[in-house]
């Protein structure tokens, strides 16, 4: 059984970010329940969208958050 502070352990030895799906594959969790996890740390301020999902849409200019652009994963890390 994963539990949240096994998430949390595992961007803390990682220290990197880390996708949605690729750390639901890694734990061999849903997404649906990583997400809610993940949002469990984020309003904890433990973890944080990264930085990077803002960051403009190399096929149409505009920032992540306002692109359809599908192709874009969802990225969290550690709040330092």
């Amino acid at each position: 059984m994963v539990t949240l502070r096994k998430v949390l352990d595992h961007f803390e030895t990682s220290r990197e970010c880390i996708s949605l799906d690729l750390l639901a594959s890694e734990l061999d969790l849903p997404e649906g329940q990583l997400e809610s996890m993940l949002d469990f740390w984020v309003r904890k301020g433990r973890l944080r969208l990264s930085s990077l999902n803002s960051a403009q849409c190399g096929s149409c200019g505009k920032k992540s958050d306002g692109c359809y652009n599908i192709g874009m994963p969802q990225l969290y890390e550690l709040v330092k």
